[in-house]
């Protein structure tokens, strides 16, 4: 051991640049999340396309047979939908991309205007749905135009994708994968209560009027909130703190950004950021950072950085 310390000295500057790679902890600030406008519009936006999204997974090859299709038939035709939907996805897409950077549409406008598409869509067909009504048997002509019907709504909701799903990216920024999740808890729920609900309202064979009311109102209520409440908008108040501003939240913890910057988070440890740069965290220990070259670590503790470079303030990019 001792000869390895003479032939590998320990290198001071090494050692320093890798205590300066420390990752900071990266506190979600759940509180200004859930109280989020926007967050809650693309929630419930979720919830209405996933909501006749599963309801059409899970109830149309019954659906078809009930009208008049063939078992075996049903089963193969309920696929063509979504094989419409991959091509049509990738081209809204491109759409969404055209109009955003060749044709100068404002990202807000796309947004919308997509979403906008995919919820007139479902409830254009579920209206277009009420009025087909089962055959006679060994007739299967409303059923053959009920599957155009659904491989229409499929093609156009893949707007929905393109202009609403992708909204999380505008607004969450370096917590859209939290914000993501969070959404996509509305559109589990919906898969659940789809389901339920078109089996709850299902009571005559071939009878499925008011599931499809149900499901046009969920996607009119969804519409209204998404137009009025959607944003692209970043909401810097979770980006690296209030440009210029203070933001508190507290849920159990307190955590204090400003664009300064200073961070404070408190969950029994304490974090303090000073863009100029200087870091305290307590956690019983002590660590403070003076952006810089000097490192006195001690577990009882104080850590001590000193630093040439100061830190860029904030910015809501």
């Amino acid at each position: 051991m001792a000869e390895n310390v003479l032939i590998n000295p320990p290198n001071p500057t090494h050692q320093q640049h890798q205590q300066q790679q420390k990752p900071h902890h990266l506190v979600i600030p759940w509180s200004r999340i859930l109280c989020n406008g926007p967050v809650w519009a693309l929630g419930i936006a979720k919830f209405a396309y996933y909501y006749s999204f599963f309801m059409v997974v899970t109830w149309m090859p019954t659906y078809l047979g009930e009208m008049g299709m063939d078992e075996h038939t049903a089963a193969y035709a309920s696929a063509i939908p979504f094989a419409v939907t991959c091509p049509a996805i990738i081209f809204f897409g491109w759409l969404a991309y055209h109009l955003t950077n060749h044709m100068e549409w404002r990202l807000v406008v796309v947004r919308k205007t997509f979403g906008t598409i995919s919820f007139l869509a479902n409830i254009g067909c579920f209206f277009a749905l009420l009025f087909l009504k089962a055959g006679p048997a060994g007739d299967s002509t409303n059923a053959w135009t009920a599957l155009i019907v659904f491989i229409v709504m499929y093609a156009l909701n893949a707007p929905f994708i393109a202009g609403v799903a992708v909204n999380v990216l505008d607004i969450a920024a370096k917590y859209a994968g939290s914000v993501m999740a969070l959404t996509h808890e509305f559109a589990t729920g919906a898969g659940f209560l789809a389901s339920v609900i078109t089996g709850a309202l299902v009571t005559e064979r071939g009878r499925y009027e008011r599931a499809f009311m149900v499901a046009i109102g969920v996607n009119v209520i969804s519409m209204v909130v998404f137009l009025l409440f959607g944003s692209v908008e970043p909401q810097c108040k979770w980006r690296d703190g209030l440009c210029g501003c203070v933001d508190v939240w507290m849920c159990g913890c307190v955590d204090v950004w400003m664009c300064g910057c200073v961070d404070v988070w408190m969950c029994g440890c304490v974090v303090v950021w000073l863009c100029g740069c200087v870091v305290v965290w307590m956690c019983g220990c002590v660590d403070v950072w003076l952006c810089g070259c000097v490192d006195v670590w001690m577990c009882g503790c104080v850590d001590v950085w000193l630093c040439a470079r100061i830190a860029h303030g904030c910015h809501c990019h």
